[in-house]
């Protein structure tokens, strides 16, 4: 949208927005959106549906997705959300399914039945509900305080992620996302025998949040601190809070009411048939 709008510091090439090494970091929401942090707002789940949590792993399987995607659409379902990744050689989902609940019973036998085929995919399916009840306490209750775009990268050594995780839950950042590569071999020199000299360096990146207000004069230090110590350079760039970008309630309060009317107006439109 600030693109759109003539906006010059929003670089919209995914590519470029993510290159820790001389990329247009700038604040590339259209990056934030790659990395497949955006959600349905709670006020858009039907709850008169049942929500389905499809987890699967294992080797690939050309048209597996499609496959999953036929049977839900064969069972009048609905995917909300779709998460496909390579982990080494395994493949993985995730997909957040809406359906009515006399279909589930059905849906999930046909899912594994599914699975079983060579090569035979793992399955899981749960019952969720990713809404809030109005009788929610959540940790979110007082709005998302600070969102950040969180890029990190230098010499894979042992304990790095646990290190950086440690970081975030100190200042209570809140992992909304995350990927990591690791074991990338960086040539630094040829030796007098001919042999290549290489470094195992890792790349993560990944969106974080707050619940509560962020002293970021700490967290910068803290920033400076850890690259110091660990010879990895982390940063995490603020950006706005947006309530796309997550399924809990937002801060202002008067988006959230207007889109919920709209929603309805809409549902009720839908169903009079006008």
């Amino acid at each position: 949208i600030s693109a759109m709008r003539g906006s010059t510091d929003v670089e919209t090439d995914p590519a470029k927005a993510m290159d820790i090494a001389g990329g247009n970091q700038g604040s590339a929401l259209s990056a934030i959106y790659d990395l497949g942090v955006a959600a349905k707002p709670d006020y858009l789940y039907d709850t008169a549906k049942s929500h389905l949590l499809l987890t699967a792993s294992g080797r690939d399987r050309i048209g597996f997705l499609r496959a999953l995607s036929r049977l839900s659409e064969e069972h009048g379902g609905n995917v909300l959300d779709l998460k496909a990744y390579k982990v080494g050689r395994e493949f993985v989902t995730i997909m957040l399914i809406e359906a009515d609940p006399a279909q589930v019973g059905k849906l999930v036998k046909d899912v594994t039945v599914l699975a079983r085929r060579e090569p035979p995919i793992h399955v899981n399916v749960q019952e969720t509900r990713p809404w809030l009840s109005e009788t929610d306490s959540p940790r979110c209750n007082n709005g998302v305080q600070f969102t950040g775009h969180l890029r990190a990268t230098g010499p894979d050594t042992h304990g790095v992620i646990l290190k950086i995780t440690e970081l975030l839950a100190e200042h209570d950042l809140d992992i909304t996302s995350l990927s990591c590569n690791q074991r990338v071999q960086i040539q630094l020199s040829v030796d007098e025998e001919g042999k290549n000299e290489l470094q195992n360096f890792f790349q993560m990146s990944g969106v974080v949040r707050a619940f509560v207000p962020v002293d970021r004069t700490a967290l910068e230090a803290r920033l400076v601190v850890f690259e110091r110590e660990s010879g990895c350079r982390l940063g995490i760039t603020e950006t706005e809070p947006d309530t796309s970008y997550s399924a809990f309630r937002s801060t202002n309060l008067g988006v959230a009411a207007k889109a919920s009317s709209v929603a309805t107006r809409l549902a009720r439109t839908i169903s009079s048939g006008k």
